[in-house]
């Protein structure tokens, strides 16, 4: 599996999977603008440079949600806390603090191994509507 460059991602909705670079936990979302999603988890909420693993795209809102939720609890004994790192910027001297709440999808992280990452792959696979 190759890692996707953020610029090949388009502004549809479907799923996404990513990896942290340090921590290599895995997180398992959905949005209805993959591009802005990604971006944001990795640049407004500080993620970092977040490893793009898998992303696809359907039309159907309400299947994109059905198949996040079967993924999601089909890995919850696998699922980690992880907090995010916030750094604000004020008058120029930046300020940083790892934040205590489990936020924007901070509760669908996953420790998985790699067959349960090319396992999700090919579920995205099947799902894609290109």
């Amino acid at each position: 599996m190759s890692r996707l460059a953020l610029n090949s991602i388009n502004k549809s909705q479907g799923l996404y999977l990513l990896k942290h670079p340090d921590s290599q936990i895995i997180k398992i979302g959905m949005s209805k603008n993959l591009f802005r999603r990604i971006n944001s988890l990795m640049y407004r909420y500080h993620y970092g440079e977040l490893e793009i693993l898998s992303v696809c795209y359907n039309r159907d809102l309400d299947k994109v949600l059905q198949l996040e939720k079967q993924l999601q609890k089909r890995f919850e004994d696998n699922q980690v806390n992880f907090k995010m790192k916030v750094i604000h910027k004020i008058n120029g001297k930046e300020y940083s603090f790892i934040d205590n709440k489990l936020m924007n999808g901070g509760a669908s992280w996953y420790n998985l191994d790699s067959e349960k990452i090319k396992y999700i792959d090919s579920i995205f696979k099947e799902f894609n509507e290109t």
